[in-house]
């Protein structure tokens, strides 16, 4: 078919119009409503869900983080137990206020024994 016959061909007289050229509408007409549909409908929806895979991924991210710090919670508390274990060990080993005078004479003594002069 030529330009001259698809210049002649009338929308009115589509029934009598060459096979080919009708497949050729269908195809043209299919393009556009798949092209419409893609952007009106498709393309969209496609930007939100990349949009929420994007925030999926991160939200996967933090529980995995938060799971790793829960999973070493108990060794956290351990260690908090231990150290406070520790410390009241500690202090019970400083002077209390009554031994504190005794200390302070003790250190002077010593102190004067070797020939150092204390001032307050």
């Amino acid at each position: 078919m030529t330009f001259d016959e698809l210049r002649n061909l009338q929308i009115d007289d589509i029934i009598r119009w060459p096979i080919k050229t009708k497949l050729i509408l269908i195809a043209i007409i299919v393009l556009v409503l798949g092209i419409l549909v893609w952007f009106e409908f498709i393309a969209p929806e496609n930007d939100q869900y990349h949009q929420l895979k994007t925030q999926e991924d991160s939200l996967k991210l933090q529980v995995r983080q938060k799971q790793l710090l829960a999973a070493s919670l108990p060794a956290y508390q351990a260690q908090i137990k231990e150290m406070n274990l520790r410390f009241q060990n500690f202090l019970q080993q400083l002077p209390n206020r009554t031994q504190i005078p005794s200390l302070l004479d003790d250190v002077t003594l010593a102190g004067r024994s070797r020939g150092l002069d204390f001032e307050l």
